[in-house]
């Protein structure tokens, strides 16, 4: 017999308190010499690393459990903990035992025939229940990927307690046929540890048992894992390759927006969101490389374990061989006990929920300190999957074809519809089981962003002569958007339920439904909420603006809840739940409103410079001047949004940016169509809904009420904008490790703009201030709070394409307070209003009453700006001209010349990077050559936005 025999890596400890260790009188004297210092140290080696592997084993498998078992919320890793317990025993019955078998050490160990039996046993049943549940895992992985929403309503507590009393059922099964008949010993009383192996009988049925056992416990299951595997590559491929989401305009662009500075066009942006990352063509991000990287991570981590086990046993078994050529058969063995040590840290610690509560367990433990909210961003394997969903651009949605598929369906067709449920599970990675690679395969094709472009040096595109207007370009890139990533659906606020009652999913929608001719203008909502292990539909309905009357029905079972949802939603809408992403509207039922979820997911409060702010780690203190830190405030504060949307009937609540696309195109409707001006009337007001309380809603019948209408579309684009920028913010606070900038610091960080406070002694700070106090009304009686120079990032570069004009002057320019930190991010841009005075351009003007008209404040404070503009040859008009969409040939800016303008006698120059800039200084003079021009106040426009750069931003107190 050889002096070392590894045990089999089919093996299990047998019960440690019953076994008899003795030592075979039968075992030759040569059994376990050691023949050299070298042996011995190769052979300590060998046992310092197969302890160290099983203790591995011992603890992360612990800990996934402990984990797991303390939290609630992580009682959908019931698989996983399943594998992990399995592996537990693996690492308590078969991994010391494996020791044994394997060390020279303990050579002299024999066992009775029946303790080798009950041994072949347990490693038979050991090793079937952890592949077989490795397996179920990874089953569990797809459909919860492949078909999410199926997977929450069929994934229940009764199907995972099936699925593993199948596993345990099948595996001692397949193990009991290694004890009747197998193993054969002959007549031997006892038998050395290290033949203790299933090769190692003389049984005749070794090789038929060998094969059985391969086919059932390594083939099989390789198969699933495969296939599993190679569909959901294909559909996330599919989806990174069909459904890259486009880089809206208005998100890339550095390009300045602006509205005109006249009665019917208040200031308002819409601009960049945030840099967006570098995108990689889809040929780049698919390289045959990364694919095929990606399945070996996958499935490569089984296969390196267990193919070399069982062919090793499969080759002993069927060639008759007893013996194994030197240490291959320990190579094997512990290569596959392997995988009980990684397992854990495969499945389930590489988790990022699973990683935290271990982190929480182990602070509570040691230190009894405050434990600290999850808050981190780091994906797990299969969140970060999932997060391919999440962090593009929005949808709340499922789309068609996510819940259920037709038998009939095509391969084709399967993968379209899960395309489809991929695009909308984009927002909804919260937490699932564990993978982390996919993320390689589905992340969209990148694109260069406009801004990163610029900034990298590359010459920014020139400017058409006739630049497509602000409300045009928002509109395109509200409909090119992507679907947008939402936050957790929060509870209906008169919804009297528990403060940890959640939405279920997206099972949540706002619906409205506005009649002109019958004064009808009402809403309804449905949600299906989950209190602890209670399940709720609620429905409110009423008039907009009014709590209306409401009904909470419960459910003993979620799906009775979903149920009820769904035939609501039929009944209200005469559109299908499941196929709500080709929703129509029905006259005389109700059109769904897509109304931006908010992330109540809560985290740690803590005081923040006086200020109570929602944070997850340790803040660092605010780095701004407390000037700059108040205007920062101001410009990102949800009051000020809420009170712009109030100012135009607008109801509470962030309409999504697919929604506000949808009023564009209503209202572009009215504009072409005002024959049927009642109808789409009350379709605009059912698209965006208004506030009118019990009075008639108004029929948009006139140009200026259109004008008005896309003015307010354009705050609601902008809001939109720095509500982005402000959940950037937030979102980058999560993901950061220790601390995290102050909010406020980030806020200002996302405008991409500095900021540079001017000290009230400065020489241009005297001259700004005489610039207001000679201009300004005395109604409004602006008073200086601060001022900023202003330098947005890549601005200069695109104003300095204007180097060649002359004629240079510093202009007011008025705004509304909600679309500051629009302005900041993306500047000024053309509006589209076709019955402005002097057409479609950006208006400013050279005194400050004009452009202080268009001021909206907030607690009597105000923003406007000073703006250096390259007018070069100026075309002087008298009278409106709405259709100027350019200036004319031969000029490059009109000057709408108004009775009255400052003085130009008392202008004074100051240098801003080499250019004199002239900037009024004297009070308004009557203008006798211009006595009959139509413009009180002169009014300066350009027709192309390069031609204006934001050089000073003003807080004023007006009265």
């Amino acid at each position: 017999m050889m002096a070392v025999r590894p045990a089999p890596v089919l093996a299990g400890l047998p019960n440690l308190t019953t076994t008899a260790w003795t030592t075979n009188p039968t075992v030759p004297a040569d059994v376990g010499v050691v023949t050299s210092s070298q042996s011995q140290i190769k052979d300590l080696f060998g046992l310092f690393c197969m302890v160290t592997l099983n203790l591995i084993a011992l603890l992360s498998n612990t800990g996934v459990m402990v984990a797991i078992a303390r939290a609630p919320h992580l009682k959908r890793f019931a698989f996983v903990c399943h594998l992990c317990g399995a592996d537990l025993l693996c690492a308590i019955l078969l991994m010391p035992l494996g020791i044994i078998s394997s060390s020279p050490f303990f050579s002299t160990v024999a066992f009775t025939v029946l303790e080798c039996q009950v041994y072949i046993f347990l490693n038979v049943f050991l090793i079937s229940l952890t592949i077989l549940t490795i397996t179920a895992v990874n089953v569990e992985r797809y459909f919860y990927i492949v078909h999410p929403m199926r997977y929450e309503v069929k994934m229940t507590i009764n199907l995972a307690v099936g699925v593993m009393l199948l596993i345990w059922v099948k595996s001692a099964l397949l193990a009991l046929v290694s004890v009747f008949g197998w193993p054969a010993y002959g007549h031997q009383s006892s038998i050395a540890a290290a033949h203790c192996s299933l090769h190692a009988s003389h049984s005749r049925l070794r090789g038929v048992f060998a094969v059985l056992f391969t086919v059932v416990c390594f083939l099989l299951p390789a198969v699933v894992i495969l296939a599993v595997y190679c569909a959901v590559y294909k559909v996330a491929r599919s989806a990174a390759l069909q459904l890259v989401p486009t880089v809206p305009a208005w998100a890339n662009a550095n390009l300045a927006k602006n509205r005109s500075d006249s009665i019917n066009s208040q200031t308002t942006m819409i601009g960049a969101t945030h840099s967006l990352p570098q995108r990689l063509s889809p040929e780049r991000a698919f390289s045959g490389g990364k694919a095929a990287l990606t399945l070996v991570f996958i499935v490569g981590q089984f296969l390196l374990c267990w193919l070399p086990f069982f062919i090793f046993h499969l080759h002993m078994s069927l060639t008759g061989s007893l013996q194994s050529p030197g240490d291959l058969e320990e190579v094997v063995t512990w290569l596959a006990y392997s995988s009980f040590a990684v397992n854990p840290f495969f499945y389930g610690l590489l988790n990022r929920q699973i990683r935290e509560q271990l982190v929480k367990f182990h602070r509570c433990c040691s230190t009894q300190a405050t434990e600290i909210g999850a808050s981190s961003h780091e994906g797990s394997l299969q969140e970060n999957l999932l997060q391919f969903f999440q962090r593009s651009s929005k949808s709340t949605e499922a789309p068609s074809g996510c819940v259920g598929s037709h038998p009939k369906n095509t391969a084709d067709q399967s993968v379209k519809s899960s395309i489809r449920c991929l695009r909308y599970y984009r927002d909804r990675a919260d937490g699932c089981p564990d993978f982390v690679v996919l993320k390689v395969l589905i992340m969209p094709p990148k694109r260069r962003a406009a801004s990163a472009a610029r900034a990298g040096g590359k010459k920014a595109k020139e400017e058409t002569s006739e630049p497509k207007d602000a409300f045009t370009s928002a509109k395109e890139a509200l409909l090119a958007a992507g679907p947008q990533v939402k936050g957790r659906r929060k509870v209906d606020e008169h919804c009297q339920v528990s403060a940890s009652a959640e939405v279920h999913e997206d099972y949540d929608c706002m619906l409205n439904q506005t009649n002109i001719e019958k004064n009808n203008n009402k809403f309804y909502v449905i949600q299906v909420i989950k209190d602890n292990n209670r399940f709720y539909s609620w429905n409110r309905w009423g008039r907009v603006g009014e709590v209306g009357q409401s009904k909470l029905s419960p459910f003993d079972k979620l799906e009775k809840a979903v149920k009820d949802f769904e035939k609501k939603f039929k009944d209200k809408t005469k559109n299908s739940w499941s196929d709500r992403a080709n929703f129509v509207s029905y006259a005389g039922k109700y059109t769904m409103i897509e109304v931006d979820g908010e992330q109540d997911a809560e985290v740690k409060v803590d005081e923040v410079d006086g200020k109570v702010v929602k944070v997850s780690k340790n803040v660092l203190p605010c780095t701004l001047d407390g000037a700059t830190k108040n205007l920062i405030e101001l410009i990102f504060s949800n009051d000020v949004f809420k009170e712009a949307m109030e100012c135009m009937n607008l109801v509470s609540g962030k309409l999504s940016k697919k929604q506000i696309a949808k009023g564009f195109e209503v209202l572009e409707e009215i504009e072409a169509a005002m024959k049927r001006l009642e109808e789409l009337s009350s379709k605009f007001f059912t698209t965006v809904p208004h506030n009118f309380g019990r009075n008639r809603p108004p029929t948009i019948n006139s140009q200026g009420i259109v004008e008005q209408k896309k003015e307010m579309l354009m705050v609601l684009a902008d809001i939109e904008l720095a509500q982005t920028l402000k959940s950037e913010t937030e979102k980058a606070q999560e993901e950061m490790i220790e601390t995290v900038p102050h909010p406020l610091d980030q806020d200002y960080n996302s405008l991409r703009c500095r900021l540079s406070l001017l000290d009230t002694e400065t020489e241009i700070f005297k001259i700004i201030q005489k610039y207001l106090e000679m201009t300004s009304d005395v109604s409004r009686n602006p008073k200086i709070l601060n001022v900023w120079e202003v330098d947005r990032e890549t601005e200069g570069e695109r104003f300095g394409k204007n180097d060649s004009l002359e004629n240079r002057r510093l202009l007011w320019h008025g705004t509304n307070i909600a679309v500051v930190a629009a302005i900041l991010k993306s500047g000024l841009r053309i509006m589209p209003h076709s019955g402005d005075r002097v057409g479609q351009g950006i208006y400013f003007a050279s005194e400050n009453s004009k452009s202080a008209g268009y001021v909206r404040t907030s607690k009597n404070t105000g923003v406007m700006f000073l703006c250096e503009v390259a007018l070069g040859k100026e075309k002087t008009i008298t009278v409106d001209n709405s259709s100027l969409k350019k200036a004319p040939a031969g000029f490059d800016s009109v000057v709408a010349r108004g009775r009255v303008e400052p003085d130009p006698k008392e202008d004074t120059f100051i240098t801003l990077e080499g250019k004199k800039v002239s900037v009024p200084q004297g009070q308004p003079v009557d203008q006798p050559q211009y006595s009959g021009s139509n413009f009180s106040n002169s009014e300066y426009l350009i027709y192309k936005e390069s031609q204006c750069r934001l050089r000073y931003l003003l807080e004023l107190k007006m009265a």
